[in-house]
């Protein structure tokens, strides 16, 4: 049984990158519709500038109070003393910080809370992570098929910045009149003609609703990575 009809071809992933920080869009890079992109690349970028100056600030300052506390860590725990010299000869201004050393008793933990040692460590892990935010990267291979904004643009935490697709998940969507909706199975093969090439795809999915204008029912078909 044979079914003939047209549809046009999507990707089956479609998302709006948006902005979570404030600032400038920067970069060397184009943000216009039609632009490809490998996963991994850099879709944009926002001036930080600012930020990374702010937090660099915060290490220092974090760098003090540590080697300030070193002097009663050795006089009060003296057990302790090597692990909390060792972190402190870790922490560099350009990286992140890393881990607290494991924490051996209860006093030695209300002697790093009572410094402010903690919560300032938490606080500057907290603000590494949001410097990430500052540049965004391509979670798939695809393409840019809008852009809301441009190079240059000041954008705000939820801006939308580019709506992007993934080229190598593909499927095509076909109109079937909804009384021979019926004959088609999920599975089911369809042959479709582009250029003269015919390439071989699978039924998916297929929709719950009659489209009152046309009365057909959309089924969706998966066009294999290999035949695109």
């Amino acid at each position: 049984y044979k079914i003939y009809c047209s549809g046009p071809v999507v990707s089956t992933q479609k998302i709006t990158k948006t902005s979570e920080v404030q600032g400038e869009l920067k970069g060397n890079y184009s943000l216009k519709k039609g632009t490809k992109f490998k996963k991994g690349d850099i879709l944009f970028g926002i001036e930080n500038r600012d930020f990374e100056l702010l937090l660099k600030a915060r290490k220092s300052r974090f760098l003090n109070l540590i080697s300030s506390s070193l002097i009663e860590f050795k006089l009060d725990f003296p057990n302790e003393y090597e692990k909390w010299d060792i972190f402190f000869n870790k922490i560099r201004i350009d990286e992140n910080l890393p881990d607290l050393p494991q924490i051996s008793n209860s006093k030695e933990k209300n002697f790093i809370i009572s410094k402010s040692i903690l919560s300032e460590h938490l606080s500057i892990q907290s603000d590494e992570e949001r410097l990430k935010k500052y540049t965004v990267y391509a979670p798939f291979d695809g393409s840019i098929v809008r852009n809301y904004t441009d190079l240059g643009a000041s954008v705000n935490p939820g801006s939308p910045i580019i709506e992007i697709i993934r080229d190598e998940s593909l499927e095509i969507e076909l109109p079937i009149n909804k009384n021979k909706i019926n004959e088609i199975n999920i599975g089911d093969t369809v042959l479709i003609e582009v250029n003269d090439k015919v390439i071989i795809g699978n039924i998916i999915r297929k929709s719950n609703f009659v489209d009152i204008s046309t009365q057909n029912i959309s089924v969706f078909a998966k066009i294999p990575n290999d035949n695109k």
